[in-house]
């Protein structure tokens, strides 16, 4: 066994031979080698200028997407605007495209984010919180006040400031690099100015991370509650969509709310079930499966008659077990059944079937009916 490198893509015949000397066999292979795949880079995007408008104006959004082909397929990228902040409702007439209008519901300042995705990897622009600082000696008397401005000095694309005009804001790039902002404060007389240098990295959307829970074996007709976790890094955005779904099993599962974390579900059939929880923010999805094994419980008949019970006695493993009472008395009845020192006790009416649930140990049980002394059916408990 041997290892081959190969300089350049194309259709090779490589050959093996053997020999003993005296004789040689030979065979041979075809081993196609295709292009080395050129790495995947993540979309580079531009949300454009910042803007102020007077409503009820709208606002055009020039965005701009650029990206490298990869993967292939599918070859293209998906786009989508969404509102990092701001204090209104912002409606955006076409949220998948990189050009689009948008209107706000009320004044105010918004912080609207651009997102690219080529499938395998996810552009939105980077956020930073600028801490600036501002002190002064209060000269001149008016205005006694100052103005704040945060600017952008220099890096390679565009900057938004959540608040340009206070020292403590939000700053957002549309691309990664290295950029230099200013913040100035001026007095009405006097200003001055400092820079803060930001190296922003464009963030990568990682899929969603799913739990479905531990593994159940429950008996029926017990309720099964699946409760899971699922968590995101919030792009493109904080929301989650979830979703339950059977993979497999016997029978049908429905779900009483399909799209919680927790949720209570119901099975029409004995069996073991693969269940699905999947988690997508949009773009990436994440899924975890959790098994639920569901057991029937035994059954065992006893029919109570006027004078007593059929069988008086009978032999059964041990485990989860039914006992089903049947009245054939024409009077109401109550059971009891004993194990130990537990006890449980149920009434029948004529004609009705009481059932009891237990969990029979090895040893021995009966079952009696109050008021009738001499009604008795012995239970043996066997391994």
């Amino acid at each position: 066994m041997t290892t081959a490198t190969f300089s350049q893509a194309g259709t090779y015949v490589l050959r093996l031979s053997a020999s003993d000397t005296a004789l040689t066999s030979t065979d041979e292979i075809t081993i196609i080698v295709n292009p080395a795949q050129a790495n995947n880079t993540a979309p580079v995007v531009n949300a454009g200028q910042d803007q102020t408008i007077t409503l009820p104006n709208g606002a055009t959004l020039n965005g701009t997407v650029t990206d490298d082909g990869l993967p292939n397929p599918p070859a293209q990228v998906s786009v989508t605007w969404s509102k990092v902040s701001g204090s209104g409702t912002v409606t955006f007439s076409s949220p998948s495209t990189a050009v689009t209008s948008v209107t706000f519901s009320q004044a105010g300042t918004y912080v609207l984010r651009l997102s690219v995705s080529d499938s395998a990897l996810t552009s939105t622009p980077s956020v930073a919180t600028l801490q600036g600082q501002v002190s002064d000696d209060g000269n001149p008397n008016p205005p006694g006040q100052l103005s704040i401005t945060w600017t952008r000095v220099d890096g390679p694309g565009t900057v938004n400031f959540t608040n340009p005009n206070a020292a403590v804001t939000q700053a957002s790039f549309a691309i990664a690099g290295t950029y230099t902002l200013r913040l100035t404060v001026s007095d009405s007389v006097l200003s001055t100015s400092d820079d803060v240098v930001i190296i922003a990295n464009v963030t990568s959307n990682q899929a969603p991370t799913v739990s479905a829970g531990i593994d159940q074996t429950i008996l029926l007709p017990e309720i099964i509650i699946l409760t899971a976790t699922a968590s995101d890094d919030g792009v493109p955005s904080s929301t989650l969509a979830l979703t339950w779904s059977k993979v497999s099993g016997p029978g049908a599962v429905t779900f009483t709310d399909p799209s919680a974390l927790s949720t209570s579900v119901v099975f029409d059939a004995a069996g073991v079930y693969r269940l699905k929880l999947t988690a997508s923010d949009g773009q990436l999805s994440g899924s975890d499966e959790v098994e639920v094994t569901l057991n029937i419980r035994k059954q065992i008949t006893i029919y109570s008659h006027g004078y007593g019970f059929d069988p008086e006695e009978l032999t059964v493993k041990a485990g989860e077990k039914s006992l089903m009472i049947r009245n054939r008395t024409g009077l109401e009845v109550t059971y009891v059944f004993t194990q130990g020192s537990q006890s449980v006790s149920v009434t029948a009416l004529p004609g009705k079937t009481a059932i009891i649930d237990a969990t029979l140990e090895v040893g021995t049980a009966s079952l009696t009916a109050t008021g009738h002394s001499d009604w008795n059916c012995q239970v043996t408990i066997i391994p």
